[in-house]
């Protein structure tokens, strides 16, 4: 009889365990990316984008959401939180309000998207999870097992009963010694399986107590590394804004100069346009990539080369560049005065436009032309609107 029970519960537990084994390789097409957990962020990457369908639906935590594959949005949370799988990325954003979607990396990284108005692009490497605004049920976990368990035990407990009763009833008055020693026996078998449950059920439970604590100790480390990783790029973005400050103070000080010198030697003004254009480029020159829009959107202003020719140039605000050009990458911009930059540039015969955008990436495009294209927020283009002349 307890044999018969062992061997039940035994397979119980070995569906059990095929049951929350199975996700990760559950479905190779991505239609359950967000069933799939484990600790293999790249692994379940791979598992909801390589097959046919790279894109699907799934709810976590009661949350429905809709995830594509090779997909980017912005504006986003530029410190990421730790994600072993989409779905873990998926559950950090249900439980925020202020979360619309989020942003998944092969990595392992989890990103919140800070704006409901946010813009989706194609990017390798990401997987777009967003809200559908839906609310599903959940039921509780282990419902189903907890009842095939008790019907599997009364099923165990009766059909132990009826053969006890048999047994009973063929047994003879000389068998009751035969009986008593067999009744030994069972006791005997029987608190040694229970000896031997005990013994597994502790060993489970260290190693998961093990698993646990090297699980915490990994989460403290990475947590303390990305808090010095975020203390250094305040410092640097700290050392950088004083940087630019004093080179701003040094490039004002050097244009006063130049302006002295000039006005020196010829004995006039150093400012060859009008007084309104020299106040308004001094005004745009105050500014940064980031608090020169929307105040200059569409201004156009004049500033002179050392040949004394004159440029004139118009601010298009948040704008994509178009045509066929080739751009010079600056991606850690030494100052964000675009007069500055300007001028740096206008004598250079091949300089066709300026772009910049606010993470301090100025990108000067040379040969060819170029003409504004469509929108891009946070990108702004400086385009020169005629010929110089003096």
């Amino acid at each position: 009889m307890i044999a018969s029970g062992s061997l039940f519960l035994a397979a119980l537990y070995t569906g059990a365990v095929w049951a929350a084994q199975a996700p990760l390789s559950a479905t190779s097409d991505g239609t359950n990316c967000l069933a799939l957990s484990g600790n293999s962020p790249r692994a379940i990457f791979e598992a909801c984008c390589s097959g046919g369908t790279t894109s699907g639906k799934g709810s976590v935590d009661g949350v429905e959401f809709t995830y594509s594959c090779e997909q980017w949005a912005a504006p986003y949370q530029k410190t990421p939180v730790s994600a072993t799988s989409a779905r873990e990325c998926a559950q950090r954003c249900a439980a925020s309000a202020e979360c619309p979607a989020s942003l998944w990396s092969r990595g392992g990284d989890c990103f919140f998207i800070t704006s409901a108005s946010y813009n989706a692009r194609p990017t390798k490497g990401l997987l777009l999870l967003e809200k559908t605004g839906h609310v599903v049920s959940v039921s509780e976990p282990g419902h189903e097992c907890d009842e095939a368990v008790d019907i599997g035990k009364a099923q165990c407990e009766k059909d132990a009963a009826t053969r006890c009763e048999t047994k009973t009833a063929a047994l003879t008055e000389n068998a009751k010694a035969e009986c008593a020693k067999q009744v030994a026996l069972i006791q005997s078998q029987c608190e040694t399986e229970a000896s031997e449950r005990c013994k597994a059920e502790v060993a489970v439970a260290v190693q998961e107590k093990t698993s646990q604590c090297e699980q915490e100790k990994a989460s403290l480390a990475e947590s303390g590394r990305r808090q010095c990783e975020a203390e250094k790029v305040d410092m640097c973005a700290s050392c950088d804004a004083e940087r630019l400050k004093l080179q701003k103070e040094l490039d004002e000080a050097n244009q006063k100069l130049k302006k002295l010198e000039a006005g020196a030697s010829t004995g006039t003004s150093a400012s060859s346009t009008s007084p309104e254009n020299e106040a308004l480029i001094q005004e745009i020159s105050r500014e940064n990539f980031a608090s020169i829009c929307p105040r200059f959107g569409g201004k156009t202003f004049i500033t002179t080369d050392s040949q004394g020719y004159k440029h004139e140039w118009t601010l298009h605000c948040h704008t994509n560049v178009a045509g066929a050009s080739t751009p010079n990458y600056n991606f850690s911009c030494h100052t964000q005065d675009i007069i500055q930059l300007l001028k740096e540039q206008q004598e250079n015969p091949s300089f066709r436009a300026l772009w910049v955008n606010t993470n301090n990436v100025c990108t000067p495009w040379t040969g060819g032309t170029v003409v504004s294209g469509g929108s891009f927020l946070n990108h702004h283009l400086v385009l020169p609107t005629r010929q110089p002349w003096k």
